[in-house]
């Protein structure tokens, strides 16, 4: 019985030139594709988290809603931060970052001077 399904699915096949894919082979390349999306965009948010992570007092960034401030605090543990805009202090969470702009000369909490260079690679 096994054998006759897979003489007729082979028929099926040579009919229609090789060209047609059955819903198995459909099946398989879904899941295989699924498996290398997930892969990969697990490998970029983890990239990503290790680069905020990084930040430090005195960076540059831009929110997701497109706002402009200076890193006054990072909490990693709590996956927050706290931006200097014009003097108010906002918390946000560190997600909430979408850009570091390029570091012209910013300060870390040692008290070294960090020249031109950028926190995170993007």
């Amino acid at each position: 019985m096994k054998f006759d399904i897979v003489v007729l699915s082979e028929l099926q096949r040579r009919k229609n030139n090789g060209w047609e894919f059955n819903i198995l082979d459909y099946a398989c390349f879904d899941v295989r594709l699924d498996v290398l999306h997930a892969t990969f965009s697990k490998k970029q948010a983890e990239k990503r988290m290790e680069s905020l992570n990084k930040l430090q007092k005195g960076y540059e960034v831009i929110t997701i809603g497109g706002l402009y401030g200076t890193v006054d605090e990072v909490d990693t543990e709590n996956k927050t931060i706290v931006l200097d805009v014009d003097g108010v202090y906002l918390t946000f969470e560190l997600g909430a970052i979408r850009t570091v702009l390029p570091v012209k000369e910013a300060v870390t909490p040692e008290g070294a001077v960090i020249e031109e260079g950028s926190a995170i690679e993007e």
